[in-house]
């Protein structure tokens, strides 16, 4: 595959995700508040909790999600990322109280990943005189989305409520897994656990 192709196709996947992600900010403590945390230090207690504990997952996992990806391939890694974050985050419109927003927040970062593994694989591929380049214009598809997913996120909980932007959310980060280079069929994926 063209490296030049790779870097426009993940730069769009990295959007994306980040965009994704972003989406929520703007109306999770509103969201709480609807599932009926009024009390004003206990709505900021749990906003704190359910926007961190993604990160903390995360964080715990990257080394894991690592040496998953040298065993199983930068391919199989992105679209692990790609389904459990999509469909968990999509999950997140039918929580029924704030600890179950929790725990599927803390899933969320437990499947993360994407855009760590996207550099990763994109590394690997673009030719070393052009890394430079491919992995700056890489970021700046991270960047943009985290810029315009709250702007996304709030227009659309405006328009429709909360719940929809999650189903929503979560068809963002599905369509990476549509729309990374070399793409992956699931069964080939699946079967890469056996090699």
């Amino acid at each position: 595959m063209n490296w030049k192709r790779s870097v426009r196709v993940l730069w769009l996947c990295n959007f994306m995700v980040s965009a994704g992600m972003t989406m929520v900010i703007p109306f999770l403590s509103l969201f709480l508040w609807q599932m009926g945390v009024t009390e004003h230090h206990a709505l900021s207690i749990w906003t704190g909790l359910v926007f961190s504990v993604t990160f903390l997952s995360a964080a715990v996992m990257a080394p894991i999600w690592g040496v998953f990806a040298d065993k199983y391939g930068q391919r199989a890694n992105l679209i692990r990322a790609g389904i459990g974050m999509g469909l968990i985050t999509g999950c997140m419109a039918f929580a029924a109280s704030p600890m179950a927003l929790l725990a599927l927040r803390f899933l969320v970062g437990f499947f993360s990943g994407f855009i760590t593994v996207s550099f990763s694989y994109l590394a690997r591929v673009v030719p070393r005189d052009h890394s430079g380049e491919a992995l700056g214009t890489l970021q700046t598809g991270s960047i943009a989305g985290n810029i315009i997913g709250p702007l996304i996120g709030g227009a659309l909980s405006d328009l429709f409520g909360f719940r929809p932007v999650f189903l929503v959310t979560g068809l963002c980060i599905l369509l990476t897994h549509i729309s990374h280079p070399n793409k992956v069929k699931t069964k080939d994926f699946l079967f890469s656990f056996s090699e």
